[in-house]
């Protein structure tokens, strides 16, 4: 979901509003800072009527928006290829 900035924030400020609003329930937080856009990612653990499976969600950013994207996968070894697909975003 990509969502504009139409309140002119900075995007500290937006990351502390989107982490105030993230799971009590995340863990593996990272966060980074390059090209003039932050990322902040963090796994989840949940179940459904199929069973358990592990997420990795994350926000891109920018100063004029940011997106917002979410990887599930049943495997925890497809950790790897969700944080590859999110690093490459820009």
């Amino acid at each position: 979901m990509a969502l504009d900035n139409l309140n002119g924030e900075s995007q500290v400020d937006r990351l502390a509003r989107l982490k105030s609003v993230a799971s009590s329930a995340r863990f593996a937080e990272e966060e980074t800072r390059a090209m003039n856009m932050t990322k902040y990612s963090y796994r989840l653990r949940d179940s459904n009527e199929n069973g358990p499976f592990d997420s990795l969600h994350g926000c891109v950013i920018g100063d004029f928006g940011h997106l917002q994207i979410a990887f599930s996968f049943e495997d925890r070894r497809e950790e790897n290829e969700a944080r590859r697909i999110f690093a490459s975003v820009t």
